[in-house]
């Protein structure tokens, strides 16, 4: 499943693992097939990610992080 979302200068996203992972499927996956972040488009200052992971890797834009006090 891809994630597909606009990023600015300056803005960032975070990558975590889940809690309920399974370490052992966890490493097999990416060992396999990795994490794909691809550029997707480029609009003036805004550039379009797109990432392809497994299901278990959770993937937060930084202000998502500030808003819940992480």
């Amino acid at each position: 499943m891809s994630l597909v979302f606009t990023r600015r200068p300056g803005e960032s996203f975070h990558l975590f693992l889940s809690s309920d992972a399974d370490l052992d499927e966890v490493a097999r996956k990416l060992a396999s097939t990795g994490i794909e972040i691809r550029i997707n488009s480029l609009n003036g200052l805004q550039i379009k990610i797109g990432i392809d992971a497994p299901e278990s890797i959770i993937v937060l834009r930084e202000e998502l992080l500030r808003h819940n006090g992480c």
